[in-house]
């Protein structure tokens, strides 16, 4: 069973979470709903994120959900720490933080 469950389809920011799992192994759930299409103002979507914005993931242990994407990684991160044992602080995390942010931004936008 997923316990984490990935909401959008149809764009480049709702790619970004879906290929963070695949790359870490993350077992997810894909909600594929897609912008501006009226999915995302459904209650149930509403309820979760009142931006009606996709991607948005939700922690199935935590009920946490993010939907800013630039935050997914640390998310991810901070609850898979045990599995990859990922420091704290120091180099390795800074240079992990800045590649985040930097694939996090639109071309231009930073």
């Amino acid at each position: 069973m997923a316990t984490i469950t990935i909401w959008g389809a149809h764009t480049p920011r709702s790619l970004r979470p879906l290929w963070m799992a695949e790359e870490l192994g993350v077992v997810y759930e894909h909600r594929p709903i897609a912008p501006r299409s009226g999915e995302t103002k459904t209650p149930e979507f509403s309820r979760l994120n009142p931006r009606q914005k996709i991607p948005l993931l939700v922690d199935g242990e935590s009920g946490l959900a993010v939907y800013q994407h630039g935050n997914f990684l640390p998310r991810v991160q901070a609850r898979e720490f045990r599995r990859f044992c990922l420091p704290a602080a120091g180099r390795y995390r800074a240079v992990l933080v800045a590649d985040a942010e930097f694939l996090s931004h639109p071309k231009g936008t930073q």
